[in-house]
């Protein structure tokens, strides 16, 4: 079970590195722990860590999917929705408007993720 598989992730969240190439390391790191390539297995741990924080910092979400995150979580793993730990300050975007979301994404899908948040740090 891949976090990245969680039912309409992709239709909620905008992060700021493709899912791909996300799926392409998690693959990759996972094969070689299970067949022992890996001696230092707590390196990965801290890999995994690391870029958990560089992925999801900064992503862009729908408030709906935001609020229902740790439900929406505890069903697909099928777990005890009080046993789903999550972080208490993430740095994201949380939009409420459908349409602003969709405006954000085909944004980011012509200029690129960077542009757009340099564009959005121009404002402020």
């Amino acid at each position: 079970m891949l976090f990245f598989d969680v039912p309409n992730l992709a239709d909620s969240i905008i992060f700021p590195v493709d899912l791909s190439n996300i799926k392409k390391i998690y693959s990759w790191t996972n094969f070689y722990v299970h067949i022992a390539v890996c001696n230092n297995y707590w390196l990965l741990d801290f890999a995994q860590n690391y870029l958990g924080n560089f992925i999801y910092e900064r992503s862009i979400i729908k408030k709906n999917f935001y609020d229902h995150r740790q439900a929406t979580i505890a069903n697909y793993t099928n777990t005890k929705m009080e046993n789903v730990i999550l972080r208490e300050h993430i740095d994201v975007d949380i939009i409420d408007d459908e349409n602003t979301f969709q405006q954000i994404k085909d944004s980011i899908a012509q200029k690129g993720f960077r542009a757009y948040r340099s564009a959005k740090e121009s404002l402020i």
